[in-house]
């Protein structure tokens, strides 16, 4: 439990996602994206050849032999940066910043984090839309959080290969979303 405290700790800070993204012109917040994506992922395939290590608590089992769950978090976000307007992707990331720090938290407690998470997404969600302005519908914002925590509990494989829930909260929230606000929900 102390490890997983840890890394979601960690994973809360991409709460500064949101004062940065309103900071920021949007294609300078996206060269800032691309660059410390660039530097982690450099820094990350350094810790692979042995030059660099992080800290143990930080680190699953099954990151020792490949990349980190931030790099696929900094590939999510950079993502729906890119693709989204800022009232999807604010959300989108607050969803895989809170949703499965939430999640994660409650999955070693209760071996489940399904309820806890989506909860968690509609009331951050709907507190954020509010605060902000983002002029996003309740519907529109539970049917993200739905979608974010349905691909938190069940995995998306490919070819083999799962898709990085990282990845697939804030793409999988987002998409949902921005589909979904066309509909006037």
């Amino acid at each position: 439990m102390r490890e997983e405290l840890a890394r979601k700790g960690i994973h809360i800070l991409g709460l500064g996602y949101i004062p940065a993204y309103m900071l920021f012109p949007r294609d300078v917040f996206i060269f800032i994206l691309l660059f410390g994506l660039l530097f982690f992922l450099v820094l990350d395939i350094m810790r692979l050849q042995g030059y660099v290590s992080y800290p143990d608590i930080l680190m699953r089992d099954f990151e020792y032999r490949g990349l980190g769950g931030h790099i696929y978090f900094l590939i999510g976000i950079f993502i729906v940066t890119i693709l989204f307007p800022s009232n999807i992707a604010l959300i989108a990331v607050l969803m895989l910043t809170v949703g499965d720090t939430v999640a994660g938290i409650t999955k070693r407690m209760y071996s489940h984090g399904l309820l806890p998470m989506l909860a968690s997404c509609v009331i951050t969600g709907i507190l954020l839309n509010n605060t902000l302005d983002l002029n996003l519908s309740v519907m529109v914002i539970l049917a993200g959080s739905v979608a974010a925590s349905l691909v938190d509990a069940f995995p998306i494989k490919l070819k083999g290969l799962y898709i990085n829930d990282n990845i697939a909260i804030p793409v999988g929230s987002g998409l949902t979303m921005y589909f979904l606000s066309f509909l006037r929900l």
